[in-house]
């Protein structure tokens, strides 16, 4: 029997340190509108702060009006001093729910406590202690800013002791030259950990680069183990055959196999090449390009192709549009993967348009299609090294899963980006917008 309850009791604890610590990880929650997780991580920590402060320092006034008599206080600073730190605390809490703007936040926090500070260390009484407070806001300084903003952070600090000294007036000289040397020591101490604050940063986010490259290298030889094993097996069975048999057409017919497979495990190694190629050069030569040479002679590449499943090629081309700033061969290399995307995706007699239009400053290229479509559970893979939709691992067209990967990467070096929309069933539509002004950081040759 007490077994059973101590068994109960477990269990009722369990659930009640489950609840309460949703509640926390909900309290503590910034605002889902935090896009950057470094400021996502800092605005949840600061949270945890805060939300330990208030109730701390609510029971700290409860027990002061309980063992202090009223009359007593209003002149107390220790009084005035939880008051402040109460308020400022739940004022910025509310603030940092409604606004999710962490950088406001942070500067709120800091214009708030200096003035909490300063108001307290007036209303006290010689020597005006209070105002050392000021060594709290470079902590929260290190949690909040930059390193270079830590450092002014601090140096406001020690400004503000010594001009506080010169307005009051009556702070002991032998005080407040212990004051600038404390503040000044300890200033510099959390400079210090700011900095080495920065340094384990800067080692946490090399790990989990390691860490993410790890799993795309563990990604990267799953997949090609896959898509290899599938053309190889292909050429080994054809070149068998093709040294047992004597008959001119299943020869012909088993070449012409192996000669597909080569090329398409030339194609997956092109691919892989060519992404360690943008790695390793993420600043191209840029020079203006000519779209419509470019698309043109596309097209002309993917003709074979697009007959071969009785495509129809639409071409809506603008008059004259203007150049842009690009590297030509990468560019070719992207509009290249959309066109074969479009084409390995759309049923036979289907259509692909290519379209281009002047969007402000920016060269809008379209690729559009009547095929497949793709989902909405899809959308937010689809430009993922290695992702491919259930329909591109047939043996005959399955790819690496690395074009479009390839095209957006290439894209964004110069400051572009691609749209897509589409619908299942019915289509996609590619759009590719490109600068069409000089970037004074680029190197245009």
């Amino acid at each position: 029997m007490n077994r059973q309850r101590i068994e109960s009791a477990q269990y009722w604890l369990a659930r009640m340190g489950q609840r309460l610590h949703a509640l926390w990880e909900k309290v503590v929650q910034p605002p889902n509108s935090i896009d950057d997780p470094e400021t996502m991580r800092r605005a949840r920590v600061l949270n945890r702060i805060l939300v330990i402060i208030i109730p701390t320092t609510l029971v700290i006034l409860v027990v002061q009006l309980a063992v202090s008599p009223i009359e007593k206080l209003p002149i107390s600073t220790t009084f005035s001093s939880v008051i402040m730190g109460f308020a400022s605390a739940l004022l910025v809490y509310i603030v940092n729910r409604i606004t999710g703007n962490f950088r406001f936040v942070s500067y709120l926090l800091i214009a708030i406590g200096i003035v909490a500070i300063l108001v307290n260390a007036f209303s006290s009484d010689p020597p005006h202690l209070e105002i050392s407070l000021l060594v709290l806001l470079s902590l929260c300084g290190t949690l909040l800013f930059s390193m270079w903003e830590t450092i002014l952070l601090c140096a406001v600090n020690i400004i503000l002791l010594v001009v506080f000294a010169a307005v009051i007036g009556d702070m002991p000289d032998d005080i407040l030259k212990d004051l600038v040397v404390y503040m000044s020591l300890v200033q510099l101490f959390i400079v210090f950990v700011a900095y080495q604050r920065n340094v384990l940063e800067a080692d946490r986010q090399q790990l989990a680069l390691a860490a993410a490259n790890h799993e795309l290298l563990t990604r990267l030889i799953t997949d090609l183990s896959h898509d290899f094993r599938t053309p190889l097996a292909i050429v080994n069975t054809s070149a068998y055959l093709l040294a047992r048999t004597d008959d001119p057409l299943a020869r012909e017919e088993k070449a012409e196999q192996i000669n597909v497979q080569v090329q398409r495990l030339s194609k997956m190694l092109d691919d892989i090449l060519m992404l360690s190629r943008l790695d390793a050069t993420p600043d191209p030569t840029l020079t203006l390009v000519d779209v419509d040479s470019l698309l043109t002679n596309l097209v002309q590449d993917f003709q074979y192709s697009m007959e071969r499943k009785n495509l129809h090629m639409n071409i809506d081309l603008m008059s004259k549009p203007p150049p842009v700033i690009a590297n030509r061969a990468n560019l070719q290399r992207a509009l290249s993967k959309l066109i074969e995307n479009a084409v390995q995706y759309t049923s036979e007699n289907g259509s692909i348009t290519l379209r281009t239009r002047l969007i402000v400053t920016m060269l809008a290229i379209e690729v559009v299609d009547t095929g497949i479509g793709i989902s909405q559970d899809d959308f937010p893979l689809i430009f993922e090294y290695f992702f491919r939709g259930d329909k591109a691992r047939s043996s005959d067209e399955g790819s690496t899963g690395l074009g479009l990967s390839i095209a957006r990467r290439i894209i964004e070096m110069v400051d572009g980006k691609i749209e897509v929309e589409s619908v299942v069933g019915k289509g996609s539509t590619f759009r590719v917008l490109l600068p069409t002004n000089i970037p004074h950081t680029r190197r245009l040759h």
